[in-house]
């Protein structure tokens, strides 16, 4: 709890708690006042991040970017006209873990329920996880292989490479599958293995 004194010596408490999340996700920052009934104008900011920019801040949502850790700096003021004048901040810390590996897998966010994350994509285009007018093969997201770049509501052709580098993996035959469904002609896959 940080005490908030302002103009004319309200006294005023501000709780908000610590954040885990995982990479590539999104968490909505709340707080509370007290005393209750009070409204504020609030801002986020970063304090500081191991490594550095692991955290991208949009109003009051946090976004994931990478596994770190960071202190981020809550700040908050009475509403215009408001009765009671009070102003201050308060730094909580957010942790952000990596992406677990499935057990058993060797491909990181197979079923991108956490966006793009573990991927890399050529062309880098503003390309979509959420699922809205179709069922995922599993979990709540899938790749939307639709892009319409000239905005005529039509999907435009995709000449798109998706690469991961999978670790670890021992010397082995190994099954790789992917699970797609829409009109396309077809969806090609080249699986390159490399061993230093």
């Amino acid at each position: 709890l940080a005490a908030l004194v302002g103009c004319g010596g309200v006294e005023v408490t501000i709780s908000v708690d610590n954040v885990t999340m995982t990479e590539c996700t999104t968490h909505e920052v709340t707080y509370t006042l007290a005393p209750t009934g009070l409204f504020a104008n609030a801002t986020l900011e970063v304090v500081s991040s191991t490594p550095e920019e692991i955290i991208e801040i949009d109003g009051m949502t946090l976004h994931a970017l990478d596994d770190g850790t960071a202190t981020v700096k809550l700040s908050v003021e009475n509403m215009a006209g408001a009765d009671k004048k009070f102003s201050g901040e308060k730094s909580f810390q957010v942790t952000i873990e990596p992406i677990e590996l499935p057990e058993g897998e060797f491909i990181l966010n197979g079923g991108f329920e956490y966006a793009l994350g573990g991927w890399t994509l050529t062309p880098d285009l503003p390309y979509e996880t959420t699922v809205t007018d179709n069922v995922p093969h599993s979990g709540e997201s899938a790749f939307n292989l639709w892009y319409d770049g000239d905005a005529d509501e039509m999907s435009d052709d995709l000449d798109l490479m998706m690469v991961q580098e999978a670790e670890q993996v021992p010397s082995g035959t190994y099954l790789f599958s992917l699970w797609y469904q829409g009109t396309a002609d077809a969806v090609r896959k080249n699986l390159t293995h490399f061993m230093n």
